[in-house]
């Protein structure tokens, strides 16, 4: 009988699983296809329906959406322009990885819109987006760390080991 009970658990564990996972699947195929919606309506210059698009997929914690209403944000489409508020958008896109978003943030503390510029920041950004395979940011991580000075480089190193130790957890 025990041997039964335990089969029946590790058969309804596994059946919870493949649901959860089914699931997830599908929740994943549907925000890809939203946000491919989205990227088509942009694209077409179609800036209310990319928001339609990403606004709650952004708010459920998809990085590609939240980059898109970055986007949307800074440049003032379908919604009032407010680089506060990409700033916000790209960094929570930026915790999850998104190189195009770490791209934009150290875009935007290099030229101080809607932070205050931060050029160790900057460097920071560039760096973490670069190691994500995003090449556009390496020529910019490279010329301002040679602009650095030994103390700043330094607090960049400081800064971008917290990062990745933050990542991992």
């Amino acid at each position: 009988r025990r041997a039964r009970d335990h089969e029946n658990r590790s058969g309804r564990r596994v059946a919870m699983l493949a649901i959860g996972l089914s699931v997830a699947l599908v929740w994943s195929v549907a925000a890809r296809a939203e946000f491919k919606r989205g990227y088509d309506a942009y694209k077409r210059g179609d800036y209310a329906t990319a928001l339609r698009e990403w606004r709650d997929d952004a708010a459920q914690g998809d990085a590609k959406a939240q980059h898109g209403m970055g986007v949307l944000n800074l440049r003032g489409r379908a919604v009032a322009k407010n680089p506060g508020k990409a700033v916000d958008w790209f960094s929570r896109a930026a915790r999850r990885g998104h190189a195009g978003a770490e791209y934009e943030l150290g875009i935007l503390n290099a030229a101080g819109v809607g932070v205050r510029q931060d050029l160790v920041q900057a460097y920071v950004w560039f760096y973490l987006s670069a190691a994500n395979g995003f090449t556009f940011a390496a020529p910019h991580r490279d010329r301002i760390g040679r602009a650095l000075q030994p103390v700043q480089r330094a607090d960049a190193a400081r800064r971008i080991a917290i990062w990745k130790a933050a990542r991992r957890r």
